[in-house]
């Protein structure tokens, strides 16, 4: 199947379907020109990024409002006529001028909350960008924080980060354990083991008065216990689950949900009690839940089937959309 620019988009994007996105890499490596257009992509994206937000002063807003609602006088000279279009073409001119804060995320895709100003925590994959240009996923269940535009903490969890090589100097710490980039793309865990594991480019470490350079394919743990297995690719780590669906009948559909992530996913209903999936049609979501399910974690690889019943039976040609919200996929079905 032939490579399009709609694919290349969403490659960048990080918004193809699991089994497509090692399709369109080893397309990319391996021909010169769709690489090259996939940088100019990319390329686009980040000046994208960069534009400033429309975000005019609070201000010019009471002015325009106190000149509408003013009494209008018998006799208007030529320039109070014009006074409203020139307040409009003064709004357009701040939203373009008006700076974009420093430490501002744009979110690609996924879940991610802003729990206060600069604090950030991702309730699934989730993938945003900052005003420079560097791109973060985030791991379910990270909190991040972007203490300017050239440093960020990690709280806690999993961040893979992009940095392009005008960013150098980018660095990340995660409790004792500072990684400094020269621009490159790398990864960085605070969880059981706290590390730093790069793809490409070199990233300076420290902890604890040790010192060292990660080149491509290689981790520095800050720590002395023996480092855990890694899976073949620090991408790997935030690949998407897996979603199909199909109706068994007008009232039951059949949701089959594979792991293909390195780590176990805990099929367990959140602390809000939200459950495992929700049915859209019809104009509504409905949650969906399995009959006396039981919590367990379903492996790397693994897959399991629910026989679900809808809370309203699916007429002829209609079509339903099961998701998986902590995963962030959906699956579309139809009678």
């Amino acid at each position: 199947m032939d490579i399009t620019r709609e694919d290349l988009v969403a490659f960048a994007l990080g918004g193809l379907p699991p089994g497509d996105a090692p399709r369109v890499a080893a397309a990319v490596a391996s021909d010169k020109d769709l690489a090259k257009e996939l940088r100019e992509i990319e390329r686009h994206m980040r000046l994208h990024d960069k534009a400033p937000r429309l975000e005019p002063p609070p201000a010019l807003w009471s002015s325009i409002r106190e000149r509408i609602e003013e009494p209008a006088p018998r006799q208007r000279s030529l320039l109070h006529r014009f006074r409203l279009p020139l307040a409009a073409a003064a709004l357009i001119v701040f939203a373009l001028l008006w700076p974009q804060g420093a430490t501002g995320l744009t979110r690609v895709h996924g879940h991610v909350a802003e729990r206060e100003p600069g604090v950030y925590e991702a309730s699934d994959v989730a993938r945003v960008v900052t005003a420079d240009g560097i791109t973060i996923t985030m791991d379910a269940g990270t909190d991040i924080r972007l203490l300017s535009k050239t440093r960020l903490a990690l709280g806690a969890g999993r961040v893979f980060l992009e940095v392009p090589p005008e960013q150098s100097g980018f660095s990340v710490t995660a409790g004792d354990l500072v990684a400094v980039t020269t621009g490159t793309a790398f990864l960085v865990e605070r969880r059981e083991h706290t590390f730093v594991w790069t793809e490409s480019g070199h990233v300076r470490c420290s902890w604890q008065g040790r010192e060292a350079v990660a080149g491509p394919g290689e981790a520095f743990f800050a720590s002395t216990a023996p480092p855990p297995p890694l899976p073949p690719s620090p991408r790997s780590w935030f690949r998407r689950p897996s979603l199909e669906a199909r109706t068994l009948d007008a009232s039951t559909i059949r949701v089959t949900l594979r792991n293909e992530m390195p780590d176990p996913i805990d099929l367990a209903p959140s602390k809000g009690g939200e459950p495992l999936f929700f049915a859209s049609y019809a104009g509504h979501d409905f949650p969906l839940a399995p009959d006396d399910f039981q919590p367990f974690p379903l492996a790397p690889g693994a897959e399991r089937t629910f026989d679900l019943r809808l809370p309203r039976p699916v007429t002829d040609g209609e079509a339903l959309f099961v998701s998986y919200p902590r995963g962030g996929v959906r699956a579309e079905a139809r009678r």
